[in-house]
């Protein structure tokens, strides 16, 4: 009797455990669809007035819609960083052979523009070689888009950040090294946790720290593992993966 009634209350809780998740994924689909419709309105507008499509506005005035545009931005990265939570708990990934090196390349491509606004330079560095590895192209790209954007975010003006690309007998290998702020050695075990920040970045830095959480979460479903070395020099984000050999 009693194992049938314990039996019965475990039930019960995992029951109620489901519906919490349900709860919590319709809670977050709501409000992130809720928030993105009025922080794109409040970018475009933003954006009009400071090319002066709307008429001419004083320096004092570009300087409050400039602080109002990077705001809007931060919390438009917020809203993103929730989504990416909620799709890498929904893996499983799509599995087909894809290339490290044209994933590297894109997110590289597409984070120039905000490097040069840091006053910052990417400098790619590969073997020619053809790395691929089975995994999901688009869950990678998230991977590098994660790393780059801390990169450009913590490192000083007139840094340089570096994206190494290198194949093995069985493993691809890929480093994001910056020259910024570092990370102190006390908290580097903590940085994957979600929702966790190193005290400098807080100080520094708006955001709720979730890109690294998901970025291990995301290399782990590929078989892969990740790892990080910092200093007062900088910070190097290093993960391999296994390579498709067809």
């Amino acid at each position: 009797a009693d194992a049938r009634r314990r039996a019965v209350e475990l039930m019960e809780a995992y029951e109620a455990l489901q519906f919490m998740d349900r709860q919590r994924d319709e809670f977050i689909q709501n409000i992130t669809h809720d928030l993105r419709a009025p922080l794109t309105f409040i970018q475009g507008y933003t954006e009009l007035m400071l090319e002066g499509a709307l008429g001419e506005i004083s320096d004092e005035q570009r300087d409050a819609l400039t602080v109002i545009q990077e705001r809007t931005e931060a919390v438009k990265r917020l809203v993103e960083d929730i989504l990416q939570v909620k799709a890498v708990e929904s893996l499983p990934l799509q599995q087909e052979p894809v290339s490290i090196e044209e994933i590297a390349y894109a997110a590289v491509r597409g984070a120039r523009m905000a490097a040069r606004q840091a006053g910052l330079d990417i400098v790619m560095e590969m073997k020619e070689s053809r790395s691929q590895v089975l995994g999901d192209a688009a869950r990678l790209g998230q991977v590098f888009e994660n790393l780059l954007s801390n990169a450009i975010k913590y490192s000083p003006n007139g840094g340089v950040i570096r994206v190494r690309v290198e194949s093995q007998n069985t493993h691809v290998v890929v480093s994001v090294a910056d020259p910024g702020i570092g990370i102190p050695p006390e908290e580097i075990g903590r940085i994957w946790d979600r929702y966790y920040r190193a005290e400098g970045a807080k100080e520094k830095f708006s955001g709720v720290g979730l890109g690294l959480a998901n970025v291990r979460r995301i290399i782990e479903a590929h078989g892969g593992r990740i790892w990080v070395q910092s200093d007062e020099n900088g910070t190097i984000f290093t993960f391999e993966l296994p390579r498709y050999i067809p």
